[in-house]
């Protein structure tokens, strides 16, 4: 999910041009949007800054005014308000907005719009892979049958053991019950990733600041110049230098008297050293 986010908004922001600034804050807010609908929708749960955050995210308008008071209109989609799905639905919008940049003459074509398409088809692809490591948990009646084994075999450990570890037999099987059991809490734990073991969050955020980056509200400063204005410059530049030219210029100015004697003294004692080391 991070790898894709971040192609999608890299790669829209090459045609920003051609795109346009409303569907590229559209599609930024999508993106961001993306990975929080999915944390909050592989936990069944969310914290309430980061609901405040996604709806802050879905509900703002993509032309600049208030964010609309609807619930049911989120991010352009009628019904996401009450959605259970609303990282599918994001992935909707998102195909809608993209499909509809027109044609830029040879910068942006159907190949260009069927490239971003494909990055979108992808990101909706781990959905349906999160959603099976959720919904495929381990059988419960093998859970019971583990639990039950280890209790029976840990229980009886001690009988066995008796006999030849005297008094060790205490720290041992102790230390054999807790190895063991703490391997089948672990099985459970790693069943479901999402909720305690993997933190989402610093995901989510490197998400929602690299798209930042890649499409910033504001277009950069370092536009292209316009060729008139080029133009323009140009041409005030060779009249500032025909008229540098026109100008009489000043004659060389001669060193004065004392250097020049100072710099033919220079010379003739580097002379005299170099006959010297010759004689040598």
């Amino acid at each position: 999910i991070l790898d894709l986010c971040r192609d999608i908004a890299f790669s829209v922001s090459v045609y920003r041009g051609e795109v346009g600034q409303k569907k590229c804050r559209m599609i930024r807010n999508l993106v961001q949007a993306f990975p929080f609908a999915m944390q909050r929708h592989v936990r069944a749960k969310t914290a309430t800054s980061m609901k405040e955050r996604l709806e802050r995210l879905l509900q703002d308008d993509p032309d600049g005014k208030e964010p609309r008071s609807d619930k049911n209109y989120v991010g352009g989609i009628t019904g996401m308000g009450w959605s259970k799905n609303r990282p599918l639905l994001i992935i909707s919008r998102l195909m809608r907005v993209v499909a509809s940049v027109p044609n830029q003459q040879d910068t942006f074509t159907n190949r260009e719009r069927v490239w971003l398409l494909t990055m979108v088809n992808s990101l909706s692809h781990t959905i349906g892979r999160c959603e099976r490591l959720v919904q495929t948990p381990v059988p419960l009646s093998y859970a019971r049958h583990t639990a039950r084994f280890v209790s029976i075999w840990t229980f009886t450990l001690s009988l066995a053991l008796v006999e030849s570890l005297r008094w060790l037999t205490i720290p041992v099987v102790f230390f054999v019950t807790w190895a063991l059991f703490g391997i089948l809490e672990i099985g459970h734990i790693i069943e479901d990733p999402f909720r305690r073991t993997i933190d989402l969050t610093p995901i989510c955020e490197a998400i929602y600041h690299d798209c930042a980056r890649a499409l910033p509200s504001e277009p950069s400063r370092m536009s292209t110049p316009d060729p008139g204005e080029m133009l323009a410059a140009g041409e005030g530049a060779a009249e500032v230098g025909a008229s540098s030219s026109d100008s009489p210029t000043e004659p060389p100015r001669r060193a004065s008297p004392v250097a020049e004697v100072a710099k033919e003294t220079a010379v003739a004692a580097a002379v005299a050293a170099v006959a010297a080391g010759a004689g040598v």
